[in-house]
């Protein structure tokens, strides 16, 4: 193992270390090694450490390098160095890309949250709607063209005991309610008036997905796990809704459902938490920020969502934003109702990584018209909501950035609307 009371030279010979010098400071031109020697802090106090005699030397590079010694013309070794610790940094920067939004994820997860919210014991019900047509947008009614939503939340004095310890180990203490919803989403391409569409746009697809929800409230967070199942294709019925309500309206009807996306199982887990902070009064209504973050993973997206809303208002402790059907910065179909009227207007932000889109990129391994999804999407948002008498009307307008790789006609734009009722 060799000898510890020696120590190598530069070019690879070992001396004594009583032949340098200044023993008591190496030479500039001798490699420096890790020494066996631990010394105590404290010399008064005896150490707790100790070294075998025969321990070895341990350097601590492969290649050592004069310790003072500058770099030298004929040798290369300082240059693959630095190529080395950059090609270093460049694969750390990577990985940490690659993990940020896993550790997006994760932080949605963690039990951290305010004191525990006093139980409701109304439920609610919901029903909401959006629509590409009420746009600024020209032309209207296309891509994501409609979605109607109706949901129902349950008190929180009418949960399972089993659903109440669920949500603890998951989240920890709070309010735990359930919900159960019905959705259907119409896609169609930006060119409805043919019977052919093209292959290089946004496929007609629709989907039918039925959810159930476990959501838990504290004072200053609101978390909300969701399973849901249904059907993307013609099987959910999109072709009929679109076609059946432009007959009652009069307009002509669209001609390419022959080719919408095959049906297929649609299975989506969701998680989704919102934090609430409260930035004091301006003018006698009351401000805060509503940072967010949303996970979903299945067949139907596969995605990550960060997003933040600024409110101001009265009664801001009622909700935790205006809800709105996945994905997007849904608040929930919850919120509670006091003696006086809350309101607030609001305005919010959200970026999306998107990994898969069923209704962009037909089935899993199998043909069907699709297109090249966008990873990174954005959403802006604005709008206002009010409560009162126990019902909650919320108005929401939505501008995103591109879905696909071809999309034309700049921000997609449509409008939300929700009404809600306390039973």
């Amino acid at each position: 193992m060799g000898n510890p009371s020696k120590q190598p030279t530069g070019s690879g010979e070992f001396i004594h270390p009583s032949s340098s010098p200044h023993p008591e400071h190496p030479s500039p031109n001798r490699s420096v090694l890790y020494q066996p020697a631990l010394t105590s802090i404290h010399a008064d106090r005896p150490s707790h450490c100790h070294v075998r005699e025969d321990a070895p030397s341990i350097s601590l590079f492969k290649q050592t390098k004069d310790v003072d010694a500058g770099p030298r013309p004929h040798d290369g070794g300082w240059l693959a160095a630095s190529q080395y610790q950059r090609r270093s940094v460049s694969r750390l920067l990577h990985q940490a890309r690659k993990c940020a939004l896993a550790m997006l994820a994760i932080a949605s997860f963690l039990p951290f949250g305010g004191a525990q919210a006093e139980p409701d014991s109304a439920g609610i019900w919901t029903l909401q709607g959006e629509n590409a047509s009420i746009s600024l947008q020209r032309p209207r009614d296309h891509f994501y063209t409609n979605g109607v939503h109706l949901g129902w939340v349950s008190p929180g004095t009418m949960v399972p005991e089993v659903m109440v310890d669920l949500t603890r180990s998951l989240w920890g203490d709070g309010e735990t309610r359930m919900g159960v919803a019905l959705s259907q989403r119409i896609d169609t391409p930006a060119d409805t008036h043919t019977a052919n569409p093209s292959p290089h746009g946004q496929p007609y697809a629709g989907l039918l997905l039925g959810e159930f929800t476990l959501l838990s409230d504290t004072a200053t967070t609101r978390k909300m796990l969701s399973l849901g199942l249904g059907v993307a294709g013609p099987l959910a019925g999109a072709r009929n809704t679109q076609n059946g309500f432009h007959d009652m309206i009069g307009h002509p009807q669209v001609e390419g459902w022959g080719h919408q996306i095959p049906n297929t199982a649609a299975i989506e887990l969701t998680h989704e938490r919102i934090w609430r902070f409260g930035l004091g009064t301006v003018a006698g209504a009351e401000v805060d920020v509503l940072p967010s973050l949303a996970v979903g993973i299945g067949d139907l997206r596969d995605y990550i969502q960060a997003g933040i809303t600024v409110r101001i208002g009265q009664g801001l402790d009622a909700d935790f934003g205006v809800p709105r059907p996945r994905p997007g910065l849904n608040g929930g179909d919850a919120y509670t109702s006091g003696s006086a009227p809350s309101w607030y207007v609001f305005a919010g932000a959200n970026a999306q990584a998107v990994a898969y889109d069923l209704l962009l990129q037909s089935a899993p391994f199998r043909s069907g018209p699709h297109v090249s999804p966008v990873w990174d999407v954005a959403e802006l948002q604005g709008g206002f909501a009010v409560m009162v008498s126990g019902m909650r009307l919320t108005l929401t307008y939505v501008a995103q950035t591109s879905e696909f790789h071809g999309q034309t006609g700049g921000l997609h734009q449509f409008a939300s609307a929700s009404l809600s009722l306390r039973f």
